[in-house]
């Protein structure tokens, strides 16, 4: 692996070449205390490399718009709750959030090239809050796992395979929490969820697309 740390880091907007197509390095780059992204961030290498962003402490995203990465997989973890607001998130095969707290994804894209696993995975110690996520048509597989799981305005891609992992797991084995009232340790589809564009807001629907 080649590493970056630093007790803060900063990368601004920019094309960044992490290393030519003959490499088979992966790439962290940490920070102990705060890692900093602004604007739209193009990190460049080889289709087959790995790319992990990790904080000690939190992960400051509020001024950045995309992050993209041309290898196989861009990861993003913290300790701290990982938020991501309006930041298109774009790697080849895999996009991994982590948090040791809580994840919330607002008004943001997870693309990838359709050329490889097409895997999301969100994995969050405490709570997972999603609402007005884009999921590219590429995406096959979507996994998110947490004690609680609060989703909002999300059309899951056709054809991909959806886990959605919480700490009580389905209502009657199967279902998740339909409306405003959020259930702890459930998967609560609060509003505007569906599968292939078809709405799977209640038993009969879910049963039939979801």
């Amino acid at each position: 692996e080649m590493v970056l740390g630093g007790r803060k880091v900063s990368i601004r907007t920019g094309n960044y070449d992490l290393g030519d197509s003959a490499s088979s390095f992966d790439y962290l780059i940490a920070a102990t205390d705060t890692l900093t992204l602004l604007g739209d961030v193009v990190f460049n290498s080889s289709s087959d490399a790995d790319l992990i962003l990790l904080s000690a402490q939190s992960i400051d995203l509020s001024e950045a718009n995309s992050i993209t990465f041309s290898g196989d997989e861009l990861g993003i973890g913290s300790f701290d709750s990982l938020n991501i607001e309006k930041v298109d998130l774009k790697a080849e095969g895999t996009l991994s959030l982590r948090s040791l707290d809580s994840i919330v994804l607002k008004n943001s894209a997870m693309e990838t090239a359709g050329k490889g696993a097409d895997f999301v995975h969100l994995l969050a110690a405490n709570q997972i809050t999603a609402d007005s996520v884009q999921f590219s048509a590429m995406v096959k597989q979507i996994t998110m796992e947490a004690m609680t799981i609060n989703l909002s305005n999300i059309n899951f891609p056709s054809n991909s395979n959806v886990n959605l992992n919480s700490l009580y797991g389905g209502i009657d084995g199967k279902y998740p929490s339909f409306g405003t009232t959020t259930q702890y340790g459930r998967v609560n589809f609060i509003q505007g969820m569906s599968y292939g564009s078809n709405p799977v807001m209640n038993r009969t629907n879910f049963d039939l697309y979801g």
